[in-house]
C-alpha cells in the first residue's frame, strides 16, 4: 500500500470513528437506542468498500449507491425489519459524509489536521450528552473515544511524513495496520474483557512483586527497632524488684515503652509510602529516559550521510542575545569546524521559531522542511552538507569553504526575515 493510501484509510477510519461515537451518543440519549460494536464493523467496511471503488476510478454515484446498499443490508440482518430503519441512518450519513473529503488533499498534514480538529470539537461538545445516555453504555463508548486519539495521532504522524519528505522506515506500514487492526478489534467487548484481565493480572503481579519488596525493606528496619524495645523491657524487668525504683518511674518507663511501640508502627506506614512513591518515581523516569534516548541519540545512515536526531532547548534564555554575544559565539571558536556549528545552532533556532524545526528532526529533514518555505534549495542543501562534514568528517574545513558557507547563510537567513514580515503584512 502506498502512503499515500495508507494515508487515506487512517484519516478515513477516524471520521467513521467519530460518526460512530456521535451518533451513538445522540440516538441512546434521545432515542434509547444500544449501537454496539457489530453496528460500528458495518460502518467501517462501508468505509473500506467505498476507498476500492474509488480507487478503481468507478462512477461517484455508483460509490455512493453500492456501499448504502450493502448498509441497508447488514442493518437489516443484524437487527431485523421492525428496528433496521433507524440505525440505518449510521450507513447513510456515513455514505453522505466521506465524499465530502477531498481525495487528493488528504495526503496534506494542514487538511488533516483542520479536519481531525473539527472531528475533536464535534467530540467534546457530543460529551453534553453523556449525562443522558445509559451509564454502562456510556462507559463503553470511551473506549472509541481512546481509539479515535491513537489513530488521529498516527494519521497526523504519516501526513508529516508525506508532506516534509520524511524517510520512511520499511516496517512503518506493517506497524501502522497492525495498530488499526488492533484498535478496531480491542473496540469489541470481548476482546476488550480480555485485554482488561490480561492488565489486572499484570498489575496484581506487580503489586505482589513490590509488597514483598516492601515487606524485605521495612523488615530490615524493624530489627534495630525491635531490638531497642527488647532492650527497654529487659531493663524494666530488672528494675522491676530493685526497691529503689519507685513506681511512678516504672509507669513512666511503660508509657514510654507503648510511645516506642506506637511510634514503630507509624513509621512502618510511613516508610512503605515513601518506597512507593520511589518505586513509581523509578519506574516513571526509567521510561522517560528510555524514550528520550531512543527519539534524540537515534542515528540515521542515508546517501553515505550519517545523521544524529538532536534536540535543542525551547527554554527563553535570562536576557537577549546581542551582536557582540552572536559574534563572540562565532569567533571565540577555535576551529573552523566549530564555527560552523555554531552558524547552524543559529539555523536551527531561527527555524524553531518560525515552527519548521522541531526536536525529532535531522539536519536532512530541516533542509526538506526549509526548503518548502523559501526558495533557496542549493544553498540549504550547502550548508546542510557542511553541517555534516564538520560535525561528523574528520577532516578540516578549508577557509574558502567557511566563507561559501557564511555568504549562502546570509541569504537564507534573509529569505526567513522576509517570510517573517510576510506573515507580519498577512
Amino acid at each position: 500500500m502506498s502512503l499515500q493510501k495508507n494515508i487515506r484509510t487512517l484519516f478515513y477510519t477516524s471520521k467513521i470513528i467519530a460518526i460512530f461515537i456521535i451518533y451513538s451518543m445522540i440516538s441512546n440519549g434521545l432515542g434509547q437506542m444500544t449501537p454496539g460494536y457489530l453496528d460500528f464493523l458495518i460502518a467501517f467496511f462501508i468505509m473500506i468498500i467505498m476507498q476500492i471503488l474509488e480507487y478503481r476510478n468507478v462512477n461517484r454515484y455508483v460509490v455512493i449507491l453500492i456501499p448504502l446498499f450493502m448498509s441497508f443490508a447488514g442493518f437489516f440482518l443484524l437487527h431485523g425489519r421492525e428496528h433496521f430503519v433507524p440505525y440505518s441512518v449510521l450507513g447513510l450519513i456515513t455514505v453522505l459524509t466521506l465524499p465530502r473529503y477531498d481525495a487528493e488533499s488528504i495526503s496534506s498534514y494542514k487538511y488533516i489536521l483542520k479536519n481531525l480538529k473539527n472531528s475533536l470539537f464535534m467530540l467534546i461538545g457530543s460529551l453534553v450528552l453523556y449525562l443522558k445516555v445509559d451509564k454502562s453504555f456510556g462507559n463503553s463508548l470511551l473506549r472509541y473515544y481512546i481509539a479515535f486519539l491513537v489513530i488521529a495521532i498516527i494519521t497526523l504522524r504519516e501526513g508529516r511524513k508525506f508532506e516534509y519528505d520524511i524517510k520512511r522506515k520499511k516496517e512503518d506500514d506493517m506497524v501502522n495496520f497492525g495498530i488499526l487492526i488492533a484498535v478496531i478489534v480491542i473496540s469489541s467487548n470481548f476482546v476488550y474483557n480480555i485485554c482488561k484481565t490480561i492488565i489486572f493480572s499484570i498489575l496484581k503481579l506487580i503489586a505482589f512483586i513490590a509488597e514483598k519488596i516492601l515487606v524485605g525493606f521495612v523488615y530490615i528496619i524493624t530489627v534495630p527497632l525491635n531490638a531497642l524495645v527488647n532492650y527497654i523491657q529487659n531493663l524494666l524487668k530488672r528494675n522491676a524488684g530493685n526497691p529503689n525504683v519507685q513506681i511512678s518511674d516504672k509507669k513512666d518507663g511503660l508509657e514510654e515503652l507503648k510511645d516506642i511501640v506506637n511510634d514503630q508502627q507509624v513509621s512502618y506506614v510511613i516508610v512503605e509510602n515513601i518506597i512507593k512513591i520511589i518505586i513509581i518515581a523509578a519506574i516513571i523516569y526509567l521510561i522517560y529516559f528510555v524514550i528520550k534516548k531512543y527519539r534524540y541519540s537515534k542515528v540515521i545512515k542515508e546517501e553515505g550521510i550519517v545523521e544524529v536526531r538532536e534536540k535543542i532547548s525551547v527554554e527563553k534564555p535570562a536576557k537577549k542575545k546581542t551582536v557582540k554575544d552572536k559574534l563572540k559565539d562565532i569567533i571565540g571558536a577555535k576551529t573552523l569546524n566549530e564555527k560552523i556549528l555554531n552558524i547552524y545552532k543559529d539555523f536551527e533556532k531561527i527555524t524553531f521559531k518560525k515552527g519548521w524545526f522541531k526536536p525529532y528532526m535531522t539536519p536532512r529533514q530541516l533542509y526538506k522542511v526549509t526548503r518548502i518555505h523559501i526558495e533557496e534549495k542549493k544553498k540549504i542543501k550547502y550548508i546542510t552538507k557542511m553541517y555534516n562534514e564538520a560535525k561528523f568528517s574528520s577532516h578540516e574545513i578549508s577557509e574558502d569553504e567557511f566563507v561559501k558557507y557564511k555568504e549562502y547563510y546570509g541569504d537564507i537567513k534573509d529569505k526567513i526575515k522576509d517570510v517573517q514580515q510576510e506573515d507580519k503584512r498577512k
